[in-house]
C-alpha cells in the first residue's frame, strides 16, 4: 500500500518472489495464548463487535479480533484451509488460539469484512458496502482476493465474485465492483459475463439512448465514464481491452479475443 493510501495491484499479487505461484504461511503465527507475539510495538486494540470466542485473530494494522470456534467449525469455507486456519478448525482447539496476520492485505477492515460474510448464519455483504461508491467498494473487495488465496480457503474469489454480481450487478445495475472484482483476479470469463449483463439490461431498459452515439459509451462501465481511481485499479491489459465497445452486442465477445491477443505471441491487435 502506498502512502497516499492507494492499493495497487501488485500489493494484491498471489504469488511470492521465488515466482513460482505459491504463498508462503510463513506470515502466519500460532501461539496457545492471546498475548502479543509480534516485534510490533504499536498497541492492539479490540474490535467493537468481535469479542468473544477462542479463535483470536489480529490483524495487521494491530486489531484483536475474538471469534468463537464453533463459527469456525460450522461455516464449510474452512474446510479446506491451509495451514493455520485447518488447525484452528480442528478439533484440537481447547483454549484460545491467537492467529497472528502480518500482510498488507490483511488489515482491520479485509479481516472484518472476511468475518461478517463467511463467519454469520447466512454468507451476506457488510451492511455499509450498499452506502459506498464504486471506487472505495473496490478497494474494500480487492484484498479479499489475495486474503482467499492465500489461506486456500474453499471459497475463492468466484464465490466472492457471484456475491458481488449478485449484490451490485443484478440487484443494484453497479457493473464496476463486480468487473474491477474479476479484472483483478484475473478471469476473463467473469469479465464478460459482467459485460454482457450490463449491455443486456442497458438495452433493454434503453439506457444507452440518451447519447447521440449510444453504442460508444456502453454507460457506467465505458473506460470514458470510469473516473480515474478506478482506471488505476484496473490491469493495463484488461482496461485496454474493455475499451472495445464500438458495438454494445459485440462488446463482450470483443473483449475475450482482446485479452486472448494480448496474451497471444503475437501481441495485441486493435
Amino acid at each position: 500500500m502506498s502512502d497516499t493510501g492507494d492499493i495497487s495491484i501488485q500489493s494484491l499479487s498471489n504469488t511470492d518472489s521465488s515466482g513460482d505461484g505459491d504463498i508462503s504461511l510463513e506470515s502466519l503465527t500460532i501461539t496457545d495464548d492471546s498475548g502479543d507475539i509480534s516485534t510490533d510495538s504499536r498497541p492492539i486494540t479490540n474490535d467493537d463487535y468481535w469479542t468473544t470466542g477462542q479463535i483470536i485473530l489480529i490483524s495487521s494494522d494491530r486489531v484483536r479480533f475474538r471469534v468463537p470456534k464453533s463459527k469456525f467449525l460450522a461455516s464449510s469455507v474452512f474446510q479446506d484451509a491451509n495451514g493455520v486456519f485447518h488447525t484452528v478448525g480442528g478439533d484440537m482447539v481447547e483454549r484460545d488460539v491467537c492467529v497472528q496476520l502480518t500482510d498488507a492485505f490483511e488489515g482491520a477492515v479485509t479481516v472484518r469484512d472476511f468475518l461478517t460474510i463467511y463467519c454469520k448464519p447466512l454468507v451476506r455483504v457488510p451492511d455499509d458496502w450498499d452506502v459506498i461508491e464504486d471506487d472505495s467498494l473496490c478497494l474494500r473487495l480487492l484484498p479479499l482476493v489475495p486474503f482467499l488465496a492465500k489461506h486456500r480457503f474453499r471459497v475463492e474469489h468466484e464465490d466472492l465474485f457471484k456475491l458481488v454480481k449478485s449484490r451490485f450487478l443484478d440487484q443494484q445495475r453497479r457493473p464496476v465492483p463486480a468487473f474491477v472484482l474479476a479484472a483483478v483476479a484475473r478471469d476473463v470469463k467473469m469479465c464478460a459475463e459482467v459485460i454482457k449483463s450490463h449491455v443486456e439490461w442497458g438495452i433493454e431498459n434503453k439506457s444507452f439512448g440518451a447519447s447521440k452515439y449510444p453504442e460508444a459509451t456502453g454507460g457506467s462501465l465505458s473506460p470514458g465514464n470510469l473516473p480515474l481511481s478506478i482506471h488505476r485499479l484496473i490491469p493495463a491489459d484488461y482496461l485496454w481491452a474493455l475499451s472495445a465497445n464500438r458495438s454494445l452486442v459485440k462488446w463482450a465477445d470483443r473483449f475475450r479475443r482482446r485479452i486472448e491477443a494480448a496474451n497471444s505471441a503475437d501481441g495485441p491487435t486493435a
